[in-house]
C-alpha cells in the first residue's frame, strides 16, 4: 500500500459556477441513481419472506424494514464522568444516532441488503436502478461504519483514549490511496506501521520496496476478510488500481510532464485532465467495492452491464458523472487542506 499524495495534485481553482455545476450534477446523479433502484424494489412488495429478511418496521412509515444485514446493531452503556467530556460524548452521540435513524428510515424503502440476495433481480434492473443499487450498498457500508466507530470513538474518548475517527464519505472520495487511507483508519494504520514501512525500509528490498510492500499489505488484507473469490478479485484490483495511481503520481511529478502542461495546458485544464484520466480509475475501485460488498455474481453483473450489455453512450454518460464526482472530490480535499492552515 503506497502513500503517495493524489493523481491531481494541482490546487487551481476552477471558477464558482463550474464547480458548483459538477456538484449539481453529481448530486443529481446519485438521486436519480437511488430513485430508479428505489422503484425497482417492488419486487419485494408481496415477496414471501422465508429467510426473516424484513420487519414490520415503523409504524408512521408503513413500510417494511430490511434487516438482513446482521451488524447493524447498536448498543450503548451509560457512565458519568465529568461535565466536559460527558457533554462533548452526548453532542457525539446525538450525531450518530441521527445517522443511525436516517439510515434505519432509508431501510424502510430501499433495500439495499435484502436484494443482494436476488441476483436475478439484479440482473434484470436498468443501469441507472444498477448504479443506484451500487451507491446505495457503497452508502450504506459507510454510514453503518460511521455509527459503529463513530459511538466507539466517543466511548473512548471519554476514557481519555484516541480511537481512530470515523470514515470520510465515500461519494467525496475519487482515489484508491485516500479511499484505503480514510475510511477504516485503524486498519490503514495497522498496515502502514507493521507491515508497509518495515518492508519498505528493509535492505533487503530496496530497490522494489514499495510495490513488495503494497503486494504484502494486499496479502494481508486478503486473508484477514476471508480467503474467499470475491475479497481476492476486491483486493487484486485494488492493488491493481494503487499501482495506476502511483505511476500517474510519479508521471505527474516529471519535470518533463510539467513543461507539457505548461506548455499546452492551462492550470485549470490541467485539473479537468487530471479528473479526466481519474473516472476510469474510480470506475475500477467502484467495481471492486461491489465485489466485496455483495460478492462474486453481483460484481459480475455489474461488470457485465458496464463492459458488455451498456452502448458507448450510457458508458460516457456514466464516466461524466464520474468525472464531476473527481471535480467534488478535489475540491472538497482543497477545502479541507485550506481549513487546515488556518
Amino acid at each position: 500500500m503506497m502513500k503517495n499524495n493524489s493523481l491531481v495534485t494541482t490546487h487551481t481553482h476552477i471558477s464558482y459556477y463550474e464547480s458548483c455545476f459538477y456538484f449539481l450534477v453529481w448530486s443529481c446523479a446519485i438521486i436519480y441513481s437511488v430513485y430508479q433502484f428505489y422503484l425497482a424494489n417492488n419486487y419485494f412488495d408481496d415477496y414471501y419472506d422465508a429467510y426473516g429478511d424484513f420487519d414490520s418496521g415503523w409504524i408512521w412509515v408503513g413500510k417494511k424494514r430490511d434487516i438482513s444485514d446482521q451488524e447493524w446493531l447498536i448498543n450503548q452503556p451509560h457512565e458519568y464522568w465529568n461535565y466536559q467530556r460527558l457533554l462533548t460524548f452526548i453532542l457525539n452521540l446525538v450525531r450518530y444516532m441521527f445517522w443511525l435513524y436516517v439510515t434505519e428510515l432509508l431501510l424502510h424503502f430501499i433495500y439495499t441488503n435484502a436484494i443482494q440476495y436476488h441476483s436475478q433481480v439484479v440482473q434484470n434492473l436498468n443501469s441507472w436502478a444498477l448504479y443506484g443499487l451500487g451507491y446505495c450498498m457503497g452508502q450504506f457500508f459507510f454510514n453503518k461504519y460511521v455509527v459503529i466507530y463513530g459511538t466507539c470513538s466517543s466511548l473512548c474518548y471519554l476514557d481519555n483514549i484516541k480511537a481512530p475517527s470515523q470514515p470520510k464519505c465515500i461519494a467525496r472520495i475519487h482515489l484508491y490511496s485516500d479511499m484505503w487511507k480514510h475510511f477504516d483508519r485503524g486498519l490503514y494504520k495497522f498496515l502502514i506501521r507493521y507491515i508497509y514501512v518495515p518492508i519498505q525500509k528493509s535492505q533487503k528490498y530496496r530497490y522494489f520496496g514499495k510495490l513488495f510492500a503494497s503486494f504484502t499489505c494486499f496479502t494481508f488484507v486478503f486473508i484477514w476478510h476471508g480467503i474467499q473469490m470475491n475479497i481476492f478479485i476486491w483486493t487484486l484490483l485494488n492493488f491493481i488500481g494503487i499501482i495506476i495511481e502511483n505511476i500517474g503520481v510519479s508521471i505527474g511529478k516529471s519535470k518533463q510532464y510539467h513543461k507539457i502542461l505548461n506548455m499546452y495546458l492551462s492550470s485549470r485544464n490541467t485539473k479537468r485532465l487530471h479528473c479526466m484520466l481519474a473516472s476510469p480509475l474510480l470506475a475500477i475501485s467502484a467495481i471492486s467495492n461491489f465485489y466485496f460488498l455483495g460478492g462474486r455474481e453481483i460484481g459480475n453483473i455489474f461488470i457485465q452491464n458496464i463492459l458488455y450489455d451498456g452502448s458507448w453512450k450510457s458508458l460516457s454518460i456514466l464516466l461524466f458523472f464520474l468525472y464531476c464526482c473527481c471535480h467534488v472530490s478535489v475540491d472538497v480535499k482543497s477545502w479541507e487542506l485550506r481549513h487546515i492552515r488556518r
